[in-house]
């Protein structure tokens, strides 16, 4: 799913199945989508018989298509897998997406820029 280039035919039907399970509401500034949810916590939607990573979905739907190459990363902000709101997605190259990916996780459990838990 990553790295492939995502062109949508977009249509009022898809964003609505989309939005049907979103959560607009709980969490301010942040969609969570409460779909099918991989083992990572990622939702996952199913367009025309594929399954695609619904925050992809969503960027190709409010942002636009994908480039080959390019993956859709969260804001360093956002600490959630399942967000898919389009102000919280980015185009980003494989690198960056990996690391902002590990400083959102680990800096959490240990105190980093992310911010600590507290226990």
């Amino acid at each position: 799913m990553c790295g492939k280039q995502l062109k949508l035919n977009w249509s009022r039907e898809i964003e609505a199945r989309l939005l049907r399970m979103t959560d607009r509401e709980s969490e301010p500034g942040h969609w969570l989508f409460y779909g099918y949810q991989n083992e990572d916590g990622y939702g996952q939607f199913r367009v025309a018989g594929t399954l695609h990573y619904a925050h992809r979905v969503s960027y190709a739907i409010y942002k636009g298509a994908i480039p080959r190459g390019k993956e859709i990363g969260h804001a360093s902000a956002c600490p959630f897998e399942n967000c898919i709101n389009p102000e919280c997605l980015s185009l980003v190259t494989s690198y960056q997406n990996r690391k902002e990916m590990w400083q959102r996780r680990h800096g959490k459990r240990y105190g980093g820029k992310a911010g600590a838990l507290a226990l």
